[in-house]
């Protein structure tokens, strides 16, 4: 039985290029996670937003029935920065 309630696919999704600060985000989510409100979040707010629309760090806990106040990458993140360092 799934958990929650489906959500539609809206739009075709992100196709332009990615800026390399995204993976300096995916490596201190993957490593650290990161505080939402911390120093390291305002600076790179334009790429965290980047990731999270990508589906590639999320707040919300494994279970999906939790949030915290970290950025955490998902599985999709570590897909992504793997393929990137190409491993």
């Amino acid at each position: 039985m799934a958990l929650g309630r489906p959500r539609p696919k809206v739009g075709r999704g992100y196709h332009g290029h990615l800026p390399e600060e995204i993976w300096v985000v995916l490596q201190e989510c993957w490593e650290r996670g990161v505080f939402v409100a911390s120093n390291f979040a305002r600076e790179y707010s334009t790429y965290l937003s980047l990731a999270a629309s990508l589906g590639w760090i999320t707040t919300i806990s494994l279970d999906g029935l939790r949030y915290s106040r970290t950025w955490n990458i998902t599985a999709e993140g570590v897909s992504a920065y793997n393929h990137m360092k190409g491993t």
